[in-house]
């Protein structure tokens, strides 16, 4: 019993700790389309809005994206983790667009609209490794409630140059359930390259305002697509 209550209080003691040391904020970027592992999510305009908490080790923050058009509209709830060199993120994906009927908190298994992933990372001096596997929802082997786990792994490898920061990166992508003939990033393919290209990153100064300002170009083999989306950091 005495034990049970230390580390409830060790627990509390943390949370208010790394509470303290963030700030609850909210974030808008525009996007030229949402381009995401290798898939075109929506290919028009958008923007994405962060409110949350953040903080250098640890975020729990909602991110909403909504297309100019109003098409494409999403909302998921993000919990993130790093140590500087080891990052773990959980995210809830639901995408509702073009839904007749939008049941936000229905999780069943056989016919739940969520996304919920699972990203592991860590960041070496050359290079960075992130593996981001689909746990549960709509990533279903067809006519089942079986899951695919569909599965994502990028090599990226940062350099510096001047004042701009280019990531060439790779990413193969595959289904973990060994009876799925398809993935989530792949048309009729269980394994593929889902994405392959380079993302470029930039501060644009404008009087004494600093815009972060994001390229990122992909080609998804899986899907033969290609793609380019230009991101600005509003605030």
């Amino acid at each position: 019993m005495k034990k049970s209550i230390l580390i409830a209080v060790l627990t509390l003691v943390t949370s208010f700790t790394l509470m303290a040391q963030g700030r609850f904020d909210v974030n808008v970027q525009a996007k030229s389309m949402h381009y995401w592992r290798g898939l075109r999510v929506t290919d028009g305009f958008m923007t994405g809005t962060s409110a949350g908490y953040f903080s250098e080790n640890f975020s729990a923050f909602v991110w909403g994206g909504l297309s100019i058009d109003g098409d494409y509209k999403e909302v998921t709830p993000v919990v993130s983790y790093n140590t500087g060199s080891f990052s773990a993120t959980l995210i809830d994906i639901n995408n509702f667009s073009g839904l007749d009927r939008i049941d936000y908190f229905n999780y069943d298994a056989a016919t739940t609209n969520h996304i919920v992933d699972l990203t592991l990372g860590y960041s070496f001096d050359f290079m960075h490794v992130a593996w981001s596997t689909i746990l549960y929802g709509n990533d279903r082997i067809p006519g089942t409630d079986e899951q695919r786990y569909s599965t994502y792994v990028e090599l990226g490898f940062p350099l510096k140059l001047n004042e701009t920061s280019v990531t060439p990166f790779i990413a193969p992508a595959f289904a973990l359930n060994g009876d799925a003939e398809t993935m989530i990033y792949g048309n009729d393919e269980s394994a593929g390259i889902a994405n392959v290209g380079f993302r470029v990153n930039r501060i644009v100064e404008i009087g004494d305002y600093k815009l972060p300002v994001s390229a990122e170009i992909g080609f998804n083999t899986a899907m033969e697509q290609a793609s380019v989306q230009l991101a600005v950091n509003l605030f």
